[in-house]
């Protein structure tokens, strides 16, 4: 940016591995001598799924769209375009005009709504993605989730299959529908997206790091 170096590269030199959620910068981090690699693929490489015990899901008694997080960047512009077209939407964080939702009430929610929107872009981008921590929260805790359709999200899941995406407003809204008026369709992907999720807890991340260092 303006000539200048930015993120964390400078902090990255000063230690001796940088786990990264995503595959796009570790050919950055190669580029400036720094050893980096794809937790997610850490996960998959050194732990097998037996150790995966679930508790069954929830009922969804909710029947509205579940929104969390601040507004801001394209957020906003997503959010704006959905309340055009009616649909039941439930907002929750800054800026919004709503409460704040406490996040032990937020996750007893999660599995509840029909659905779970997320927006994977970037600040204010329109076109940059990257996972976030929503992306394993939401299925994790047995949500049906939505978001962009992105080469982050099909490194850990299977689109359609374990999670929805949608690649521009239209899309969203229809995906949207979809959910509401013929519920009985996604539960199965409500399920593996569940499953998944779990493959990548923060206790498995854990268990693979020290793996990965013994």
């Amino acid at each position: 940016a303006y000539g200048q170096s930015t993120g964390i590269v400078n902090l990255a030199k000063q230690v001796d591995l940088v786990l990264n959620m995503n595959v796009s910068p570790l050919s950055r981090y190669k580029l400036h001598g720094i050893s980096a690699m794809n937790w997610n693929s850490l996960v998959s490489n050194l732990l097998t799924e037996d150790d995966i015990s679930l508790d069954p899901l929830p009922d969804v008694t909710d029947e509205n769209i579940m929104f969390f997080g601040s507004n801001y960047g394209h957020r906003e512009k997503t959010i704006e375009y959905l309340v055009s077209k009616n649909l039941p939407l439930k907002l929750y964080g800054s800026g919004w005009g709503t409460d704040f939702l406490p996040y032990d009430e937020l996750w007893l929610k999660v599995p509840k709504v029909r659905l779970n929107l997320g927006v994977s872009t970037v600040g204010y981008t329109k076109s940059v993605f990257s996972l976030k921590g929503r992306d394993f929260e939401v299925p994790g805790s047995g949500g049906l989730y939505l978001s962009n359709n992105s080469l982050e999200l099909q490194e850990v899941y299977s689109p359609e299959m374990d999670i929805l995406t949608y690649q521009n407003l239209e899309s969203c809204y229809a995906k949207c529908s979809d959910v509401l008026e013929k519920p009985h369709l996604y539960e199965q992907i409500r399920k593996n997206g569940y499953h998944t999720a779990n493959r990548y807890s923060w206790k498995r991340r854990v268990e693979a790091l020290f793996l990965l260092i013994l």
